[in-house]
């Protein structure tokens, strides 16, 4: 028990502790390192992720608006190809054409009102995918609920 206490004793004991950081040879540096190389990496891929989201949110923002233009101005075209049926179908009932040229105004007015119906579809998805972009989202039974619920009602 008298032997603990003693400097040499001591010496062993606190050699021991001291020489470990001594012999790893650069090991806790390069530890270092590689953790704060990691940490800038993950910081990095986040920031990417953070951009690709706004990004895809600026463009399906963007589409949405365009597609909703240019759906108005379908639907005004598609009135005014009404329009011009309707005359034509008057002309033709009065005798002054024939029906060739109402037959050329219903297929204006069909490709007019196709026009459009693609036009909004697009802008629904366009929609869709906005909504999914900014983190919303469904469940197949909740879609189906609510088509059926919709159904229901008058």
């Amino acid at each position: 028990m008298g032997t603990v206490f003693n400097w040499p004793s001591r010496l062993w004991a606190a050699g021991s502790t001291l020489s470990q950081p001594l012999f790893e040879g650069g090991k806790i540096t390069a530890n270092l390192q590689q953790a704060k190389a990691a940490n800038e990496e993950t910081v990095a891929k986040y920031r990417g992720t953070v951009l690709a989201a706004f990004a895809d949110v600026e463009n399906n923002l963007a589409a949405e608006h365009l597609l909703a233009s240019q759906h108005e101005k379908a639907l005004a075209a598609s009135q005014s190809a009404g329009r011009q049926l309707e005359i034509a179908n008057n002309r033709y009932r009065s005798g002054l054409i024939t029906f060739l040229d109402v037959a050329t105004a219903e297929n204006a007015a069909l490709g007019t009102e196709r026009a459009s119906v693609r036009l909004r579809g697009q802008q629904l998805l366009a929609i869709v995918a906005l909504i999914k972009s900014l983190g919303g989202g469904w469940s197949v039974p909740d879609l189906l609920n609510t088509v059926q619920s919709s159904r229901r009602e008058p």
